[in-house]
């Protein structure tokens, strides 16, 4: 079978620092070659949440190049990923994936859970799976607003400082970082005007036609930032 890999992190510092990314491609490709398979490309996506739909990620990109590449060879193709969260963490977005690679014959393999689609069991196993991710993403999600409203009572910040604010010294008040304040304005403003169908990839190309880089990092935009920022301008929206 032909594969093309799939690799993730969710966080920013992970992609600069750790060691994640090297030890994913390093099992794709002991695990394909431990099955006589070829692993012909593999794509990446650095400091990007589960929760972001595939279809915002490279991930898409990687199913692409799989229905691509089933165009122009013979025999079977599919799609590669160390463990089912590396895809998805999301039911509804685990099973698109699914339905839509399996109506160009794609089939979705990963190593740890030892799922291939190809077959009836893998198929079954794969929505199992699916719910069991989201439960315990959900699970830790709670936990962890509970611990976060627990330390916000008692008068003390945690996490990382949301995009748009700035810590102009230890312990001091956050207050708003202009330079940010304007990039979230601005893509409010583009999602409003794209609509419905306005995603991440869109929202990266028009942020770089006005902010070469990102303010915060100095650096070129990434489009796991650039989703990551959509999906939090879209929840505030929402809850206004």
């Amino acid at each position: 079978m032909n594969l093309i890999g799939y690799c993730r992190v969710s966080t920013q510092e992970q992609a600069d620092h750790g060691v994640s990314i090297d030890d994913q491609n390093r099992r794709l490709h002991a695990y394909t070659a431990s099955r006589g398979d070829r692993i012909v490309e593999v794509y990446v996506d650095r400091g990007v949440s589960g929760s972001v739909p595939w279809r915002e990620r490279e991930l898409r990109e990687a199913y692409r190049a799989a229905v691509d590449f089933r165009g122009s060879q013979a025999g079977s193709v599919g799609l590669v990923a160390v463990s089912l969260d590396r895809l998805s963490r999301s039911i509804r977005d685990t099973l698109d994936l699914f339905d839509t690679a399996q109506k160009n014959a794609v089939d979705v393999l990963t190593i740890k859970e030892s799922m291939d689609t190809s077959s009836p069991t893998g198929r079954f196993t794969l929505s199992i799976l699916a719910a069991m991710n989201q439960f315990t993403r959900e699970s830790i999600a709670e936990k962890t607003r509970d611990a976060l409203e627990h330390l916000r009572k008692t008068g003390k910040r945690c996490g990382m400082i949301p995009y748009g604010m700035q810590q102009t010294s230890r312990g001091a008040p956050l207050s708003d970082n202009h330079a940010e304040q304007c990039v979230l304005h601005n893509l409010a403003g583009f999602l409003e005007d794209g609509g419905p169908g306005y995603g991440a990839r869109l929202a990266l190309k028009d942020l770089k036609g006005i902010y070469p880089v990102n303010p915060r990092t100095g650096r070129p935009w990434t489009l796991g930032t650039v989703a990551n920022l959509v999906i939090r301008v879209r929840k505030e929206k929402s809850t206004k």
